[in-house]
């Protein structure tokens, strides 16, 4: 299969546009062939390539061949598979659903495509009467020359009539079973004998049915499917790619139990795209409602306020219904990403709306603290108030949003899996936080206006500092000896943080990672490989017990198997398998008990008598499901079979007994018992074949001898003479007859039979050929066992021109996580451009700056305690975590910086501007609250989701994110409020004395000059 299929195909694929790789893997009777292709490429086109190479390399195929081929993107994999079985045989069954079925359902709008498969192909059976044969003076070679002789009808120009014309044409080939049993047959002269006389030259004719039986009959199979124990089809549906998932589902669970009924059939739902979106959507929903309910609570408590909670949760509805158009806008749907990224966002959308509305309220008491008057004492408006409030944190809030949004900006030039997932996830929060901005700046302060009590009278201005000392809130009261100590000790505290962080950074190689987590699936595989060279039947004996078994497990709903090489798309796409092996696809009632089920299962065919003491049995690891394999494969290179099997087995051997590994294989150690038949080519030519024509012969003479090929109705059939010969055993095949133009020849006579070890699996990489190495991790221990697969892979010494590299989940983790570590370095960078266009400062966005390290102290904390691996969607949560880490700081360092803004002071009356130390003290005690409120509100809007209240499976992303998100914010709101008042007073106190000194030095200058 590998020399005259697999090798003429990948050449021919090479020339597919977009191509990154190809791999084929060959067993015994099929070829699979992957495609890579670079992420955004135009899949129809590159179908269309695919077929074309296909055919080109037609020519160079064995006949009989016939290649299919599949996309395997998620758009082209089937978003419903089935199970069906019925009465009769599964031939049968086929014929009806495929009749009657198959129709109605490509029909439904949105359908692609409906695909039956597994039903045995028929043939034309020819079965010759041994005694009517030898009666009639006939051989099977007669019957084959007769049958493939008949060709099909040959144009003969057209006959003028009349006024027509007429085409003509010779009959062709029969078209019904009848029609061939009554096609003559005539008996050649036997070999050897004499010349006959004209009149005894007519030959004895017979009707092909008078001398053999003429039937249509089941091809041997090549596979087994049942589901919980009955024999069953496959019926796979794909959908348009702009058709709704769950919509078109829906609509085929309602339409096909009906059609299935008329057409005496069942079926049985094994797999639905739809069940987990529809089950996280839902989990989402209400982790976002309970998150909500969280949020207002939160800022209930700081505001003591129902009109003040109201006014400003307002933004929530309105953000959230701003980002549903603006999705509709880009064409994005709402699925697991895009609600997913609503969740998260809840808690961040109130964030601006709470910064102004504390900031509206502070200038409407009637306190000494927040008092706003002219310079003559007289009252300002409501009106006046509020827009001073507003204009107060116009731009701090503005800056802190288009920074959140900003760090996303990267995520449209990541590439591969993790760019083509996130992009959606960022796009929503982007649209969500800056509908925020826009309410928080329009919507808020219109309705604060009419809802929000204040307007009262006010001492003068110059008494809001001198009293605010014994008027602070106990909150504030408790927060200024921190803030005034680690004032008086900048470095003991900046030396105390960065302990911090190294200790944080030291923990890192107690987090776990991988790619994703749980994926929220409701089924698992497992599988079933007995001694290789096994038959079908004592595999299909060997399953069906297992089969059994795992259905009596608490549960489990469902239990299919395939023994052999299936044909349906998702058998292919799962890689086919030889007779010695079964997979099994378990089905489990709800998501919730798939790892409860799978550990289960294991132990009870782990103890299941009357198991072959060598087979083995396999579960896959939890969190592989969902359609990423987290598998690590290392890919051996050699240019001699001899070093490739060297090579294979030094690094099998040392991948061996590696923590978090639950399975090492490479398919160079799967061998099975052949019989090789050695021609000698000498004695062949002796009787006047050659190897070539020995092959041919003894196939003819075991297999049925077939006769060509006829179509009756739509369908063609292949036409098989005589059952062929069972050989048993060595001795049978070595005694076995083949006739030549010289008589009969022993294949004693000619040839060596022996039985030998082969390779059941070949496999080539981009036509090169190749042993592959699978290393199957826990779906936590993916980041560990990569690092000591390539730790111990550098440690081996190889045989000289052999070499092998890393691939797989380990790659592909190394690449997501490269490309997003870049993402978040260029969020920085693009963090630091808004703040300088903020700040109008060099100096001062690099306090934002050289704070970000410290926030991840909370993440990486968070993930330890929880135990929730570091994936991508953890590294998302890192990268919204820069821009929410200096949100609250440009507010903090932005009022400071008005407090010590001299002309700012003197636009409204007031005194200098403040000295740095009050500056400081003042503007983080009135950041106190706002800042602790939003950090609160955010981090309660996101615990339903990080704690999966639901119980759910929605959060697969959502969690870990979550979870990042609220260690940080713990460890930046600390930051915030300790650490940048602290990094602020280290480079401005700097600044400051130099400028006191300078304009000390200008003023002693101007005294001198003075003086007479």
């Amino acid at each position: 299969m590998d020399e005259q299929v697999a090798q003429p195909l990948e050449r021919s694929l090479q020339a597919v546009e977009g191509l990154e790789s190809t791999k084929s893997t060959s067993r015994t009777g099929l070829t699979t062939i992957q495609l890579s292709l670079d992420y955004g490429t135009n899949m129809d086109r590159a179908r269309n390539q695919v077929e074309r190479a296909i055919s080109n390399a037609s020519d160079m195929l064995p006949e009989g061949v016939s290649p299919t081929s599949f996309a395997g993107s998620f758009s082209d994999f089937p978003v419903v598979y089935y199970a069906v079985s019925g009465d009769g045989s599964l031939s049968a069954v086929a014929d009806r659903v495929s009749a009657n079925v198959i129709p109605e359902i490509e029909r439904l709008d949105g359908v692609r495509q409906a695909q039956l498969t597994g039903a045995d192909s028929q043939y034309v059976k020819v079965t010759p009467d041994k005694k009517k044969m030898k009666d009639a003076g006939l051989s099977e070679q007669d019957l084959q020359k007769a049958i493939s002789e008949v060709g099909s009808s040959v144009p003969l120009g057209s006959i003028e009539k009349g006024t027509l014309s007429l085409p003509a044409e010779t009959n062709g080939a029969p078209a019904d079973l009848d029609a061939w049993r009554k096609l003559p047959i005539a008996a050649a002269a036997p070999r050897g004998s004499a010349p006959q006389a004209p009149q005894d030259r007519n030959p004895k004719v017979s009707l092909l049915g008078d001398v053999a039986t003429v039937e249509l009959a089941d091809e041997a199979s090549s596979s087994i499917t049942r589901t919980n124990g009955e024999l069953s089809l496959a019926l796979s549906i794909t959908k348009t790619p702009e058709a709704d998932t769950v919509r078109i589902v829906e609509k085929i669970k309602e339409t096909l139990p009906g059609l299935l009924k008329d057409a005496d059939a069942e079926g049985v739902v094994i797999f639905d795209q739809a069940e987990p979106i529809t089950d996280a959507v839902s989990d989402l929903t209400k982790e976002g409602l309970l998150g909500l309910v969280f949020a207002i609570l939160v800022i209930l408590i700081f505001l003591l306020s129902f009109r003040a909670t109201l006014v400003t949760a307002i933004s929530i509805p309105l953000s959230l219904l701003a980002t549903f158009i603006g999705l509709f806008g880009f064409g994005y749907s709402l699925n697991m990403l895009t609600l997913g990224a609503l969740t998260i966002s809840i808690g961040r959308v109130v964030d601006d709306a709470i910064v102004v509305i504390e900031n509206i309220r502070r200038h409407l008491a009637n306190d000494a603290l927040d008092a706003r008057t002219e310079r003559d004492g007289t009252v300002v408006s409501r009106r006046e108030s509020i827009i001073h409030a507003v204009r107060e944190v116009a731009g701090a809030i503005t800056a802190s949003t288009l920074t959140t949004v900003a760090v996303f900006a990267p995520i449209a030039f990541v590439s591969g899996l993790a760019g083509e997932l996130f992009r959606p996830f960022a796009l929503t929060v982007s649209i969500a936080l800056l509908a925020s901005l826009v309410v928080s700046l329009t919507i808020v302060p219109v309705l604060a206006y009419w809802f929000i009590s204040g307007e009262k009278t006010s001492r003068n201005r110059k008494s809001r500092n001198t009293d605010a000392a014994e008027r602070l809130p106990a909150l504030q009261r408790a927060y200024r000896p921190v803030l005034r100590s680690t004032q008086k000790h900048p470095v003991i505290t900046l030396v105390a943080s960065v302990v911090l962080l190294a200790g944080s950074i030291a923990l890192t190689p107690f987090i776990k990672t991988n790619m994703f987590g749980d994926m929220g699936e409701t089924s698992f595989d497992a599988e079933l490989a007995l001694p290789a060279g096994s038959s079908l039947d004592t595999t299909e004996k060997q399953a069906r017990m297992v089969s059994e078994k795992i259905e009596g497990v608490d549960g489990v709903r469902d239990v299919q198997y395939t023994v052999g090489s299936g044909t349906d798309q998702l058998s292919v796409m799962m890689g086919g398998q030889g007779s010695d092996t079964a997979q099994f696809i378990v089905v489990v009632e709800d998501s919730s008990k798939v790892n409860e089920a799978r550990s289960e299962v294991e132990k009870q065919i782990g103890e299941l008598e009357g198991l072959d003491k060598d087979a083995e049995f396999e579960v896959s690891a939890p969190g592989t499901g969902g359609g990423f394999n987290q598998d690590i494969t290392i890919e051996v290179q050699g240019n001699t079979p001899e070093t490739l099997a060297e090579a294979t087995k030094k690094v099998t051997d040392t991948m061996r007994d590696i923590p978090e590994v639950t399975a090492i294989k490479n398919d160079l150690t799967t061998t099975q018992p052949t019989v090789r038949v050695d021609v000698d080519r000498k004695k062949a030519a002796e009787k006047g074949l050659s190897a070539q024509q020995v092959g041919a012969l003894l196939n003819g003479t075991i297999e049925p001898l077939e006769a060509g090929r006829t179509t009756l109705g739509f369908q063609t059939y292949t036409i098989k003479i005589g059952e062929g010969k069972t050989i048993a055993s060595l001795e049978d095949l070595e005694k076995l007859k083949i006739p030549t133009a010289t008589g009969e020849v022993t294949v004693s006579d000619i040839a060596k039979v022996s039985q030998q070890e082969k390779e059941t699996v070949v496999v080539s990489r981009n036509t090169d050929r190749i042993a592959q190495v699978t290393i199957s991790p826990t779906a936590a221990g993916l980041g560990a066992v990569s690092a000591e697969v390539s730790q111990r892979l550098d440690q081996i010494e190889l045989p000289d021109s052999a070499h092998a590299s890393i691939g797989g989940a380990a790659t592909q983790q190394e690449d997501a996580f490269m490309q997003l570590g870049i993402a978040v370095l260029l969020a920085i960078a693009i963090v630091y451009i808004i703040m300088v266009a903020t700040f109008r400062s060099l100096i001062q966005p690099f306090i934002l700056l050289v704070s970000i390290p410290f926030a991840f102290i909370g993440s990486l904390l968070a993930l330890l305690i929880t135990q929730i691996p570091l994936g991508l969607p953890s590294l998302i949560g890192m990268l919204m975590l820069v821009g929410i880490v200096v949100t609250n700081a440009i507010v903090l360092i932005d009022l400071i910086n008005q407090y010590r803004d001299p002309a700012a002071h003197r636009a409204e009356g007031e005194r200098d501007a403040m000295p740095l130390n009050q500056a400081i003290e003042l503007g983080a005690l009135r950041r106190l609250r706002p800042i602790l409120m939003t950090a609160m509100a955010t981090i309660g809007a996101m615990v339903p989701t990080a704690f999966g209240m639901t119980g759910g499976s929605g959060g697969f992303i959502s969690q870990p994110l979550a979870v990042v998100v609220i260690g940080g914010l713990i460890s930046s709101t600390l930051l915030t409020l300790i650490l940048v008042p602290v990094l602020y007073r280290l480079v401005e106190g700097r600044r400051e004395r130099k400028r006191l000194k300078r304009e000390s030095k200008i003023k002693d200058q101007n005294e001198e000059l003075l003086q007479p």
